[in-house]
Parts: C-alpha cells; structure tokens; sequence
C-alpha cells in the first residue's frame, strides 16, 4: 500500500505519441507545482491553468481521491510526489556552496580528460547533466553509495548539504533567465529532472520527500516490463520536449528491458545571444589549424567586442558574454603547446588562475562558428574505473524502493552546441539505468567433500609449482 504521506495520481490513458505526451506532461505537473520553466511549460497561459488548478478545492480534491490502479495498462503513466513543499530558500553556508561550484568545476575538466572519446576532433559533456543525475540518485543510496558518489563527483559528504547545495545551484541559475525584449532574444537555461520507476513498485517515503524538497522532482510510474519499448519512448519524447527537439533518442532501443527499474534522467538547454552580436555579412572562409595539425578553411565570425581576453603561459584565453553579462563563453586556445597538453593540466585552480589574468576592452574578436553533437553511449564504462564501481554490482542504491536494493546497468549522455553569430545554443540529456542485482547462472554444484589431490600451478605454460594431498584436513 501507498502511504498517505504522499499523493499518487492517475492520468487518462495516452498514446504514445509525442504530441499527446508533451499534452500530459502538462497536466500532470500542473497541480503539483512541478513547472520548471522547461519546454512548453513556461507559456503565460500554462501558468494561468496551474494557479487556477492549485486554487480550486474541487481540484485539488478529485486529486486526492483518485484511486490508483496496481495494474496499470501499458501506455498509463502515474505522477508521485511527496507532499513536502520544495525548499525554495535552501540554508547553506557560501563554504559549501563554493566547494560544491569548484567540484563542478573540476568534474567538467576530469569527465572531458578521461572520459570522451579520444578519437573525435570535437567533442563536448556536460559534467551538469550527469551531476543533476547522480543528485537524483544520491538520497536513494546508502552510506557507502553515497560516499562512492560523493569521490566520484565531489558532493559533499553531508547528504544534506549536498541536496541543499544543488538545490541552491539550481535556483541561482534558474534566475539567469531573461525575457525577449524589442532588441535582444530571450536567455533560455532550463535544467530539468524526472525519476521513472516501474510501476509495480513501492517507492520508500523518505526518498520522495528528500526529492520534492530539494530537487523539486517527483517520480513517473511506468510498465517497463510490459512496454518497454513505451518507457523508452516516454522518456526520449521527456527529453526532447526539454532540450527543443536538439537531444533525439536518448536512450536506443533495447536498452530499456523487463529488468529494469529507474531511470534517473536530467534534460538541460541553453540559448542565449550575445551580448553584442556579430555582423553576419562580415563572416567569411578563412583558414584553421585543427588538433592534428593540420589546416583548414572554415567560416569565421569577426566583429568589434567587448570582451575578456589575456594571453597566459602559452595559452590565449578569450571570454564573451551573453546578453546577461553573467552567462559567457571562455575560450582556451593554446599557443606553444598542444590541446591534449591543456587538457591534462587543465584544473579547478588553473582555470580560476586562466580568468583571472583577463582584462576586459574593446577589441577585433574572429572565432569560428560551429555546430555539432557527442554522444557517449557507455558513460557508466568510465564510472566504473572509480569508486562509483560498486554502484554497478554492490545493490548500494537501496533506499529508493521499499521491496529491492538497485544497480546501475548503463548510464548514457547526448550533448548539441550551435554558435553562430547571433549567439550560442548548448543542451545536453543524462540518463542512468537501473536494474535490480542479478541473480548469476550457475552451473552444476560441485562439492569437495573427500580425500583429494591438489596443484598450485601455471595455467599459461603448465608449470607445477606445488602438488599434494589432503586425507584428512581436520588435522
């Protein structure tokens, strides 16, 4: 049975079809004040509907008693949340919340060294999307889960503090949002998270208070045993509705199977313009010399900016902001040494020492535009080089569901940037795929149970190192 500490909805049966979806997702948020200004959400007549939802009683009752199905039908999806208001004044000290900026910091700098692929020209992650992923996951892990992921990506030992200071982080960046204006575009910067969980399960009370106060989340209840095929495509069709249609098939076919049981998903998009933009007609083929050495001709923007820029040990440094004068775009092009150089020494501190050293003027600025996407099917192949290791057999995320421990199976992630001359587009999308602890296949049991001969021996070249006998091993 569900407890009464939280509410459980139950919405009309859906196709899956992505119109239909992004309709429900709608509704579902609505009530539940679940609005994060992503996607479709952020229109002025959804936000009507959602005050006038929350303010009739007749709602929010028929709501309340809405009696869910155990047996849900393949294409039903069920909302839960935790009745606990979101904490939208997070206490945390500005120690932790610093601590918790640079470890974002030096996760970015870490998760490019060691985990993109190392033959592509151009490659980019958002170490944000799979820390927003990891954070879903963080209350629903043990101890030792949660210091395996605190080693990994630098949360704070302190699960509190760690929720708090996401939760801060959030709400801070959140505030960069901008309106269109008659002279300039609007800043969009949307981070978004959803918990899918199958839907014969029973999710643990604490988890979903943790989740509604500081990540201001609930979790969709799906058949992925049934309809798996259905919980993918909910889920991609999720992640294209936050990302504008630029991520597309997050998670590929097959991926999702009878076996699973979350996925803990993060959505973010960024489009923002400059804050002076670019003269188009003055754009033209111009030569660059690529990472191999080699020279290319390729379209570069040029143009009068207002801009910081500093050239330090070898390295230029270049940083334009957008529209906001918060939100920028630093640029690290190395003069006497090689990119991999920059990459591998490239730290928290170093970074903080590279903007440091910039002076902000008016000057000629010439970049290249570029567009491209990097996809990292098996991201959880580098997770399992660190301590997060034991998340993928311990059974550590065991305080999610009330009837089973989890594991993570594949953590997948998909990134787009655009920059152009009118300004820059970046979105990425975070999955991490669970499953519950296998259960091994065994062949037939053999048990040594009498007197036996034994070797200590080299397999490779059949050397024998020791041989003997045992009678009686009670002596």
């Amino acid at each position: 049975m569900m407890s009464t500490h939280f509410k459980r909805f139950k919405q009309d049966t859906l196709s899956h079809s992505s119109s239909s979806f992004k309709s429900w997702v709608c509704y579902a948020f609505l009530p539940v004040s679940l609005c994060l200004g992503c996607g479709d959400h952020s229109t002025g007549e959804q936000a009507d509907l959602s005050q006038e939802m929350q303010s009739t009683p007749q709602a929010e009752s028929e709501l309340e008693g809405m009696e869910s199905n155990p047996e849900l039908e393949a294409s039903e999806y069920t909302l839960i949340r935790s009745d606990r208001e979101h904490d939208d004044s997070p206490e945390v000290s500005s120690e932790v919340f610093s601590q918790h900026v640079m470890a974002n910091q030096e996760f970015s700098f870490t998760l490019h060294r060691e985990a993109v692929p190392q033959d592509k020209a151009n490659v980019m992650l958002s170490a944000w999307s799979v820390r927003q992923a990891f954070a879903l996951m963080l209350p629903g892990a043990n101890e030792r889960g949660r210091e395996a992921i605190s080693a990994t990506l630098g949360f704070d030992l302190d699960l509190t503090n760690a929720l708090r200071a996401t939760n801060e982080l959030n709400d801070e960046l959140d505030a960069r949002q901008m309106d269109e204006s008659e002279s300039q575009a609007p800043i969009i910067l949307c981070s978004a998270n959803s918990i899918w969980v199958a839907h014969d399960s029973e999710i643990q009370a604490p988890y979903l208070d943790m989740i509604s106060e500081h990540l201001d989340t609930g979790v969709y209840m799906v058949d992925f045993k049934g309809d798996p095929e259905g919980a993918q495509q909910a889920i991609n069709t999720w992640v294209e509705e936050k990302t504008q249609d630029r991520i597309q098939n997050l998670l590929p076919r097959d991926i999702i199977s009878e076996l699973t049981k979350t996925v803990f998903t993060n959505a973010v998009f960024f489009k923002a313009p400059w804050s002076k933009p670019f003269n188009e007609q003055a754009t033209t083929s111009a030569p660059f010399m690529t990472s191999a050495g080699e020279e290319v001709m390729t379209d570069m923007m040029k143009g009068e900016q207002y801009a910081s820029a500093a050239l330090v040990d070898g390295t230029q440094v270049l940083t334009l902001p957008f529209r906001d004068n918060q939100l920028a775009m630093t640029f690290l092009m190395p003069i006497e040494d090689s990119i991999t150089e920059l990459e591998i020494d490239l730290n928290a501190e170093r970074w903080a020492e590279l903007l440091s050293q910039q002076v902000s003027e008016l000057r000629i600025v010439t970049l290249p535009k570029f567009k491209f996407e990097t996809t990292v099917p098996e991201l959880g192949e580098y997770f399992k080089e660190k301590e997060t290791n034991l998340l993928f057999e311990s059974g550590a995320i065991d305080q999610v569901l009330s009837e089973q421990a989890l594991v993570i199976s594949k953590i997948v992630h998909k990134s787009f940037i655009e920059i152009t001359e009118t300004g820059g587009e970046a979105s990425a999308a975070t999955a991490i795929i669970t499953s519950e602890p296998s259960i091994p296949e065994y062949g037939p049991e053999v048990v040594i149970d009498r007197a036996f001969l034994f070797a200590i021996h080299d397999q490779t070249t059949g050397a024998i190192l020791f041989f003997g006998k045992v009678g009686n091993p009670s002596e």
